[in-house]
């Protein structure tokens, strides 16, 4: 019984991966920038479960490492956006935190993370230090 309940679990997973990375691909081309960051948040109030969730923040990220070795999604920001909608929908709110700062040879640099309750998650908080949050989504 457990192997089929982990096989619905994770055929859920990549129903609303392969979801959730469309419609953020689909987003990016057709939409401007700002309705885009509304839909996305439209889309995860509605999809998020207020139960207490049965798959933990760790397992989710370790299946979508898994996922994005095959498609090869190079974006922080599209994948920071395709995994806030897939925790919503597994119960958990995550926030999307934006970040700029300028590199050693004055380069504008972006970056998108993942936090949890006030919390940096799959990132080394030091690698971050440098950016200064502009949004959060």
């Amino acid at each position: 019984m457990h192997v089929f309940k982990n096989f619905f679990i994770k055929s859920k997973f990549l129903a609303v991966s392969f979801f959730a990375i469309f419609i953020i691909v689909i987003f990016m081309r057709l939409i401007s920038f700002s309705k885009m960051i509304f839909r996305v948040k439209k889309i995860s109030r509605y999809l998020f479960v207020r139960n207490q969730p049965t798959t933990s923040i760790k397992d989710i990220y370790i299946w979508y490492s898994k996922l994005n070795k095959i498609l090869k999604i190079e974006s922080c920001f599209v994948n920071a956006l395709a995994l806030k909608i897939i925790f919503s929908y597994f119960g958990h709110d995550l926030l999307v935190v934006c970040g700029v700062k300028f590199d050693d040879n004055s380069n504008f640099k972006g970056h998108a993370w993942l936090s949890y309750k006030n919390q940096i998650i799959f990132e080394e908080k030091e690698n971050l230090d440098s950016y200064i949050e502009s949004f959060n989504i």
